[in-house]
């Protein structure tokens, strides 16, 4: 918790919020969608591929292991 003694307040004038927010632009993402970053979750992606499932908006894996036909 921050104590209002303690608290500072900052005025600054429009050009230099302009040239901060124009500085600081570049450090944020384009991507809003938290689903952009799921295929590259490696346990998702290993825990998927083994069980030769699909994720939306992914591929489709072939099994790791194939079938032996036993006969």
């Amino acid at each position: 918790m921050i104590n209002d003694s303690t608290y500072r307040r900052w005025q600054l004038t429009l050009p230099i919020l302009s040239t901060l927010y124009r500085m600081t632009n570049q450090l944020l993402t384009d991507f809003v969608d938290d689903n952009y970053f799921y295929l590259f979750d490696l346990k998702s992606f290993f825990t998927a591929k083994l069980l030769n499932v699909a994720i939306l908006g992914g591929p489709k894996f072939e099994p790791l292991v194939k079938k032996i036909n036993s006969k």
